[in-house]
């Protein structure tokens, strides 16, 4: 990340940290919308399937030399291997071979990482799909996303095109932990994947034998094993620890015969208690870490657990001096040193993190008290930072808003189809609530940005008036207004201060506020203006429509934050920083953007994700009742509201007579 040494600084200490949120609405919002930026990654899924890359750039310190199986895994990727399995217990470092592939191939591959077991719920091969389909650069996704998007895309239909998607791109996908998939289709797709030909490699990690994938010519399959004893003696000297032999032994085969991490583990224990003792009542449970993570995480002080919580509720790789913050603890770097000497965690160059098993047993061990604080302390650090870097650092750079957005997310203003398709769904919805709009029909956008749903509005034949804070965003859409030959005028006003003198009080035959254009304020009074606004400008008995982000369906428990740099096709680089917290439902995002020739552009943002309830409270306290409520999946409405499941919220509401 070459901008500044500012954010050289700041991207060294944050690391690699990336957060698994990622809204899908962030992506197709107006240039007004706050949501617009909240997403790093070139690639975004209704169910948050793609991980970041930042998360297989970290290079932990490698328990286990895996030079063979690697150069194996390289030969199938250089080869085109349609499909590369690897197999093997937890612990025995599968998911750090193929990181370690992907760093090999970050060049000549587009990487994607997709945590299976994290998404068992949701992981399905539509929303595989999906995600790759925005990766808008590549050959066949428009074609693959207009495959998805269609409602009658059956499984066979969308295995051919995301065979085709894949067949003409270079794409090292990496489905982790496969063996959780729950999804038959998606299997079945991987089972035919074994037997084609193309440019892209899947590569399956497993904890057991994968019996539905075949084993083919084509097909390398690695099964990773525990340590021989002497190469466990070897693993354990490195450790700061020699065994008699009968010690060595025993640990060897109640680790599973070597068992990297529970080997690991053992070394931590036995730097307080003699290996001899600790050998006597060691766990035979190769595939239970927690039976091995258990004592050791018990014999730590008060102190020393504060920190390995802290560090666990991070979550990704953790500078020190965020440990710190969170902890509120002056002696903090002694403590991570000391845990660091105990195998409970490592250093790596992006900061402390733990081995997914030992977080996992950490995290369970958190209580709402210690989520709460620490999200607190961590929303702040984060913040803190995000000033200091786009800020503080800015020097001469550009402070706009919306034309920097559209020149920084160049896939959102190509995905017109896509806008044109909410558009429709939404008319036809109205329609179907008894409030169809004729050819004529005047109606209103609140949030309009540069126009991002015109196209749509005016192959309806509708009368369109455009309402966007910003004077340079509403000049582009007025001009891009032209080229639709439709109806369309702009005026600029901020929708959260009431009407504007240029739109009569019940003129308008409708009310638009969609792609999450809400939310931008801190006092929800000042947001709910918004909805009197729309109330003010609609005729009596006239529909409001809102489509908004459906915030619970993407919250965790902890606080996510991510930095992440994309070179964009025409050269230019975009740096985002965002950081958002379930316990506040709010983001803060700020977006930089550094041209090919050294100048740049930012903006910033705050937005507020608000529940259904509140919003219809809102709602009818402007004088806007509730009619009908519908939710959103991947750009289209589908069906009835579903809190957990439904990305988006769509309600139809109709101003109060009188």
């Amino acid at each position: 990340m070459d901008l500044t040494a500012l954010i050289g600084t700041v991207a060294g200490v944050a690391g690699t940290a990336v957060g698994f949120l990622q809204w899908w609405d962030s992506r197709r919002s107006g240039p007004r919308s706050p949501a617009a930026a909240t997403g790093a990654v070139p690639l975004l899924t209704e169910f948050t399937v793609l991980a970041p890359e930042a998360r297989v750039r970290g290079h932990a310190r490698p328990l286990v030399d895996r030079t063979a199986e690697l150069h194996a895994l390289r030969a199938g990727v250089r080869g085109h291997a349609p499909v590369l399995v690897v197999e093997g217990f937890s612990g025995v470092g599968k998911t750090a071979l193929v990181a370690a592939l992907c760093r090999l191939h970050a060049r000549s591959h587009r990487v994607r990482w997709v945590f299976c077991a994290e998404k068992a719920q949701t992981l399905n091969l539509r929303s595989l799909a999906l995600a790759l389909s925005y990766d808008t650069e590549l050959a066949g996704a428009r074609e693959l996303a207009l495959v998805v998007g269609g409602s009658d895309a059956g499984g066979d239909r969308l295995q051919d095109a995301l065979a085709a998607f894949l067949a003409a791109n270079p794409v090292l996908l990496v489905l982790d932990d496969f063996h959780t998939v729950r999804d038959p289709a998606l299997v079945a797709w991987a089972r035919r994947t074994a037997h084609t030909e193309g440019r892209s490699t899947v590569v399956l990690t497993s904890r057991r034998h994968l019996r539905e994938i075949p084993r083919t010519a084509d097909t390398p399959w690695i099964e990773l094993r525990g340590l021989a004893e002497q190469d466990a003696r070897q693993l354990l000297v490195r450790c700061g620890l020699r065994l008699p032999e009968a010690t060595l032994d025993a640990v060897w085969r109640r680790a599973g015969e070597g068992n990297p991490q529970a080997l690991t583990l053992f070394a931590g224990q036995a730097t307080l208690t003699r290996p001899e003792v600790l050998a006597v009542d060691l766990s035979a449970q190769r595939d239970d870490l927690n039976a091995w993570i258990g004592p050791i995480y018990d014999s730590l002080d008060p102190a020393q657990r504060t920190v390995l919580k802290a560090a666990a509720f991070v979550y990704e790789a953790a500078a020190p001096e965020l440990v710190a913050e969170l902890t509120g603890d002056d002696e903090t770097p002694r403590l991570l040193a000391e845990l660091e000497a105990r195998f409970l965690l490592g250093r790596t160059e992006a900061g402390f993190e733990l081995h997914s098993s030992v977080r996992d047993h950490v995290d369970a061990r958190l209580t709402d008290e210690d989520r709460e604080l620490f999200a607190a302390r961590l929303t702040r650090w984060y913040r803190s930072r995000a000033r200091e870097v786009f800020l503080d650092g800015l020097g001469a750079d550009e402070p706009s808003y919306g034309l920097v957005y559209l020149e920084s997310f160049p896939d959102y203003v190509a995905a017109e189809d896509r806008h044109i398709w909410l558009v429709d769904d939404l008319l036809d919805r109205l329609a179907d609530t008894g409030r169809p709009l004729p050819a004529g029909a005047r109606i209103l956008v609140l949030g309009a940005g540069h126009g991002t749903h015109d196209a749509g509005f005016v192959k309806h034949g509708l009368d369109v008036t455009d309402l966007d804070i910003q004077p340079e965003i509403a000049a582009l859409g007025e001009r891009r207004a032209l080229r639709l030959a439709g109806r369309v005028r702009y005026v600029v006003a901020d929708m959260t201060r009431g009407l504007p003198d240029e739109v009569q009080e019940a003129s308008m035959d409708a009310v638009f506020n969609i792609g999450s254009s809400f939310g931008y304020e801190d006092a929800d009074d000042d947001n709910a203006t918004v909805f009197r606004t729309a109330a003010a400008a609609l005729k009596p008995g006239a529909p409001f429509v809102f489509e908004y982000v459906n915030g619970p369906h993407w919250e965790h428990r902890r606080v996510q934050r991510q930095i992440d740099t994309t070179v964009l096709p025409d050269g230019a680089e975009r740096t985002e920083y965002s950081i958002t917290d379930p316990t506040t439902a709010t983001s803060l995002t700020a977006v930089r953007l550094r041209r090919p020739d050294g100048s740049g552009g930012w903006f910033r943002h705050f937005m507020h994700y608000y529940r259904l309830p509140q919003v219809l409270a809102m709602m009818e306290r402007a004088g806007l009742h509730e009619e009908a409520v519908f939710g959103a999946r991947g750009g289209r409405v589908r069906g009835p509201f579903d809190e957990a499941e439904s990305e988006a919220m769509v309600v139809i509401a109709t101003r109060t007579e009188g």
